[in-house]
Parts: C-alpha cells; structure tokens; sequence
C-alpha cells in the first residue's frame, strides 16, 4: 500500500469532513500567567532639537534572560536606552516566551511639549478626534498631522482608528512629536468572543482534542490574534468563508487596537 497516499488521502478527509482549516495555526504560549512585568526608573528629558534625552527600565518577573527593544527596533541586553529626541517611546521586554511594555515621555527640557486628548473612532468609521494642547516654547506654536502642512488648528476631527503622529513647531523652529493610537472601540466581550465561539470554537472545529490551537479559551484566541486577522480576512477561515465582512472587520478592528480582554 502506498502510505503517502493514503496520509493525504486522510488529512484531506479531515479538513473537508469537519470544514475547518487543518492545523494552520501554531499551538500558542499562555502569556496570561506571566508575572512579567516592566517599569520606567530612571528618564532625563532633551533639550530641544538634540538626542541627549536617556531612559531605562526596569523588568521584574518572567522567565529566563531579558531582552529589551524601543519603538520596534532591535532586541538589546541593555534597560538603559540613550540619546533620544523628545517625543513618545515604548519600549518593550521580552523573557524566552512573552513580553511587557512601558511608554514613556522625553520632553522638551524648559521647552516646546504637548499633550493629547483623543477619543475612539469607532471599527469602520471615522469618529475619532484628536485634540492637543501645547507649553512653552516660542509663539506662534503650529501643528501637523501625520506629515501633513502646519497650521494653527489644535483639535483634527473625523479620524479612522489607528496611529496618527503629531508635530508641534514653535517660532524658534523647536519641534516635539507624538505619537497617538485611536482606537475603535470594539470589545471582545461584547463583539469578538460571539463570533468566534459560534463559527470556530464549535465541535469539529478549534476545541478540545480535536483542531489545534483550542479557541475556547480567550488566552488562546489572544495569542493567535494576528493569525485569526489574516485567516478571517482571506476568507480561509471558518472553512467556506462564512463570516460577514462586517464581522470581519470587527475581528480586524479588535486586533489593531491591541487583542485587548476588553
């Protein structure tokens, strides 16, 4: 007998017999236990238009030897991260299995800062508004939205959620940067947990013993988030492309703001 055959002949049988994608998400690590943790100890602030601003961190708990990276950049053995602009960083640990974040604000010493104010833009929609309010620096202090020309507005309305970065110049050319995240607003409790406890986490399908990883559980739905996104949205996920796009969207929206236990 051909026992080549006969596998696929098996997995196959196995994907059409339940309408699940076999296998195609990788069995996820429960971070939700993790004692990890991540705090600012130290931070001295920039004089304005120089990258002489520091912060360092501090990790308690987790496992194994720490790793630390800011802004998305590469992984360090360092907690201490030196010559920073003003602006807004996260900076982020990382043991051999999860991770914590931390934000933090260098400022403009004596100078040129500001604060934001915004509200959630809704999945789908563009209700979301930012408003900013500015200290110090040389009048007149303007303002600009992702790029975009300056201007003396301090408040941008009808926004969709996701980053926005705001640029605040003053009359001696004095700039600061902020980045901001608009949310939609979308709740796994209210939103996300219907749509996958009644299309993925069904007999036959991501349960117990049966299509891996086990989606009953919000620890897993959450490590698997980017997966689940990109599964949903091509439509190889439920099996036949069972979902709306409005619920598809809805899982897109949630795992932008975060994959949050919202």
């Amino acid at each position: 007998m051909n026992t080549r055959k006969t596998k696929i002949h098996f997995i196959l049988l196995l994907i059409f017999s339940t309408g699940c994608e076999y296998n195609t998400l990788e069995e996820p690590i429960d971070c939700t236990a993790s004692d990890l943790a991540l705090e600012v100890i130290s931070k001295q602030n920039a004089s304005c238009g120089q990258t002489n601003g520091s912060a360092e961190v501090a990790a308690t708990g987790g496992s194994g030897a720490n790793t630390y990276s800011i802004t998305q950049g590469t992984f360090q053995s360092s907690p201490l991260f030196q010559n920073l602009a003003a602006g807004q960083y996260l900076i982020e640990v990382k043991d051999k299995s999860c991770s914590s974040t931390v934000s933090v604000d260098i400022l403009n010493a004596g100078d040129l800062n500001i604060s934001v104010a915004a509200t959630e833009a809704g999945c789908d929609a563009n209700a979301g508004s930012i408003s900013i309010t500015t200290s110090g620096g040389q009048a007149p202090v303007q303002l600009s939205l992702n790029g975009g020309a300056f201007g003396s507005t301090t408040s941008f309305q009808n926004l969709s959620h996701g980053n926005y970065t705001i640029v605040a110049k003053d009359a001696s050319a004095c700039e600061v940067a902020q980045t901001v995240n608009l949310n939609s607003g979308v709740g796994f409790s209210a939103s996300v947990s219907t749509i996958i406890q009644t299309n993925c986490a069904i007999s036959g399908c991501h349960v117990a013993g049966q299509q891996s990883p086990n989606l009953s559980s919000f620890a897993n739905i959450q490590s698997n988030a980017a997966g689940i996104k990109s599964r949903t949205a091509s439509r190889s996920m439920p099996q036949g492309g069972t979902l709306t796009q409005a619920q598809i969207n809805t899982i897109a929206c949630w795992v932008d703001d975060g994959a949050q236990n919202n």
